[in-house]
C-alpha cells in the first residue's frame, strides 16, 4: 500500500478529533467496533479505510462524514509543511 498525503491528513484529523474529545484508541475502538490496531493504522495513514469504517468513526466522533473528508482539502499537505 502506498501512503499518500491524503491518508496522512485524514488520519491526523481523526486523531485530533478523537483526542479533543478525550477518547483513547480503545474507547474509539469500542464505540465503532473497529480493531484498535486498525484505528492506529488509519490515524497514521498506513491504512486506506473503507467508506463504512469512516462512517462509523465519524458517527462516534459526532461529526459528519463530509466534515471529516472536507478537511483533506483545506489542510496543507505534509509535503508542503516540510518545505516551510
Amino acid at each position: 500500500m502506498i501512503i499518500t498525503d491524503e491518508l496522512i491528513i485524514l488520519g491526523e484529523q481523526i486523531k485530533k478529533l478523537r483526542t479533543d474529545k478525550g477518547y483513547t484508541i480503545r474507547t474509539l475502538s469500542e464505540m465503532t467496533h473497529i480493531d484498535k490496531m486498525q484505528i492506529v493504522k488509519i490515524e497514521t495513514g498506513r491504512a486506506d479505510a473503507k467508506f463504512s469504517t469512516l462512517c462509523r468513526i465519524a458517527t462516534a466522533l459526532n461529526v459528519t462524514l463530509h466534515e471529516l473528508i472536507c478537511l483533506l482539502y483545506t489542510s496543507p499537505s505534509p509535503r508542503d509543511m516540510r518545505r516551510s
